[in-house]
């Protein structure tokens, strides 16, 4: 059904006669078209050569980029593992907590709202 409306208006815009701009543009794309396929024959192998050169460059480029991170981000974690295994190695210790006494708690006023301060109340 679709192909059927496409065919359709195809066929209306085939109808229609061209202007004279249009038939001018049509006959230079005409001859552009012919030129492109000439120039593709005769400079296709340059373009294709320059082509695969840039692409070659943008790949060695991605690889040295891929290759210097890698190597940064293992310097940085080999710092990183030394310094906590010197840490774990030495003997210091850990500051110990102070332990304060139980204070009583209040069990009345509910946690979430204990420290909360109420004003005066207004009147309604």
């Amino acid at each position: 059904m679709a192909d059927d409306k496409i065919d359709n208006e195809q066929e209306l815009e085939e109808a229609k006669p061209l202007s004279f701009f249009d038939e001018k543009m049509k006959g230079l794309l005409d001859e552009l078209d012919e030129r492109l396929e000439q120039i593709g024959g005769d400079f296709g192998p340059i373009l294709m050569e320059e082509l695969q050169n840039r692409l070659e460059n943008i790949v060695r480029n991605f690889n040295e980029e891929v290759n210097t991170l890698f190597t940064e981000s293992f310097k940085k974690w080999k710092v990183t593992d030394t310094q906590l295994r010197e840490f774990v190695k030495s003997d210091v210790k850990l500051p110990q907590k102070e332990v304060t006494p139980n204070k009583k708690k209040d069990i009345s006023t509910p946690d979430f709202i204990k420290d909360v301060e109420f004003g005066p109340v207004r009147p309604k």
